[in-house]
């Protein structure tokens, strides 16, 4: 328990006077004889940070410390060892050589100096208002994204980054009332605008693992919000909306372009948002005028129409939207189709 110490402490012994140690010093008898002198043994005790090694001395070196006369004698190597002092015992001279043990407190005491420079200077962000390095690299990387989508397929693009490294906003902009941006824009599939973000977004993870990126594309002429999007961690990308057509807007397509199946006409369509990029379509059919020939059609032609319907819905909403359809008469449900793509006939 007394090997390698950092620092001198003071040893508390009972009717011990003070022992200084020096950084080097060596002591030997200026000639050598014996001499017999009365000892008093078993009144000295060691105590070293609040704990009594008195045995513990006594134990390992085999000599306990004594009395004799008004001087209080103990074993030097033992002091020694108790307050991280080397000793070297030269015993052609009859020499004790202690030498400081210096090296362990001057790197203790570099390591507490820097950890101190570290704490102030983290105190001193936090009172700036959190800034860090993390701060830095999202700039560098904003930086970077602009210099590498700035310009995609022809379109002009401003891209900007905040956050940190753990949760990610990221802000597309572009204008589309540059007939140059607008016709190229217009000239990308769906698939393909979907892409330039998802490689944007994998940028971002590419610096910071497992980063929750949340943004928008949005057309700065109409300030519409051409595409939502969502990436938690490893999972997929979610598209939620793209805006541009209203509920209003969606109904007033779909009654333009499917208002009737063969002779069946007059089909009213309502569309309803179930929330979390979910919608119904519901198309109103009178089966009661045109039962015979809603009876007539085949189920094939029937499905395909169901699927046109939600196509078209799809497109006007923009995004991946899972969208259920049903036709029907008042409550009478007459043929659906799911957002699974699985079709039933009722009627």
């Amino acid at each position: 328990m007394f090997k390698n110490k950092t620092n001198i402490k003071r040893i508390v012994a009972t009717s011990l006077a003070s022992v200084v140690i020096l950084s080097t010093a060596a002591f030997a008898a200026s000639k050598v004889y014996t001499k017999q002198i009365p000892a008093t043994y078993g009144r000295i005790k060691f105590n070293y940070n609040g704990v009594d090694v008195t045995q513990d001395i006594e134990s390992k070196y085999g000599t306990p410390a004594f009395i004799s006369g008004d001087r209080s004698y103990a074993p030097v190597r033992a002091i020694a060892d108790l307050v991280g002092v080397n000793v070297r015992w030269d015993a052609a001279t009859y020499t004790a050589y202690l030498t400081s043990n210096t090296t362990n407190t001057t790197l203790l005491e570099q390591q507490v100096t820097m950890l101190k420079a570290e704490n102030e200077t983290l105190k001193q962000k936090l009172k700036d208002g959190g800034s860090s390095d993390s701060d830095k690299s999202i700039s560098d990387l904003e930086k970077q994204l602009r210099k590498d989508y700035g310009t995609y397929e022809r379109i002009e693009f401003d891209i900007s980054l905040s956050g940190n490294s753990k949760r990610a906003d990221l802000k597309i902009t572009t204008n589309l009332g540059s007939s140059r941006n607008r016709e190229n824009w217009n000239d990308l599939s769906e698939r393909d605008r979907e892409r330039f973000i998802e490689r944007i977004v994998s940028d971002i993870q590419r610096e910071y693992k497992d980063c929750d990126v949340d943004g928008y594309l949005r057309d700065s002429d109409s300030r519409d919000d051409l595409y939502t999007f969502r990436k938690d961690g490893n999972r997929s990308i979610d598209f939620k909306t793209k805006s541009g057509s209203s509920m209003k807007n969606v109904e007033k397509k779909l009654n333009k372009d499917h208002d009737r199946i063969g002779d069946v006409r007059y089909i009213e369509y309502t569309v309803k948002d179930d929330g979390k990029d979910r919608y119904t379509i519901t198309g109103e059919v009178d089966y009661s005028k045109y039962e015979k020939e809603w009876n007539s059609l085949k189920d094939d032609k029937l499905e395909t129409f169901m699927e046109d319907i939600k196509y078209t819905a799809s497109k006007e909403i923009g995004g991946r939207p899972e969208i259920d359809v049903e036709l029907k008469d008042g409550r009478k449900t007459l043929a659906t189709y799911s957002r699974n793509d699985r079709f039933k006939r009722e009627y």
